[in-house]
């Protein structure tokens, strides 16, 4: 029997999180969700997600200091992490992927596109290809110095 996945959805806004609920478990995900980023880092080290999607805008803590969290613990170290977010500049984009993301989509981006992106990351996690894996593994690029 192949073991279910498991996602975990990190966003303050509800709807947000309900919509991600059933577009998920309607592909065949267990999903997970929280509110908080605290409640989202609770949630990684009982239940151990298989990828995390991330609101970057909440309160408290944001989506780019959970994601360093995340990564700052070497067991979420082959977890894909996906910014799901509305906010779109440049700037966002590569902080998100310095903090450890693995990819980056756009709230308004879609139900197949999110999907493509969960089971791409959910493969090269298998093979440790994640991008923040080999990020880590060279280093900083000296354009992000």
């Amino acid at each position: 029997m192949d073991k279910i996945i498991k996602i975990l959805v990190i966003d303050d806004m509800e709807e947000i999180r309900i919509l991600m609920e059933r577009i998920l478990s309607g592909a065949g995900f267990e999903v997970l969700t929280a509110s908080s980023g605290e409640k989202g880092l609770e949630l990684t080290m009982k239940d151990r997600p298989d990828l995390v999607l991330l609101d970057i805008d909440m309160p408290e803590m944001n989506g780019f200091e959970i994601c360093q969290a995340l990564r700052e613990n070497s067991t979420n170290n082959s977890m894909p992490i996906i910014m799901l977010t509305g906010d779109e500049t440049p700037s966002a984009i590569v902080q998100a992927l310095e903090r450890g993301a693995d990819d980056y989509i756009i709230k308004i981006d879609g139900r197949t596109k999110l999907l493509k992106k969960i089971n791409h990351l959910l493969s090269l996690a298998k093979t440790g290809k994640l991008p923040s894996q080999i990020f880590r593994e060279k280093g900083q690029p000296d354009f992000l110095k």
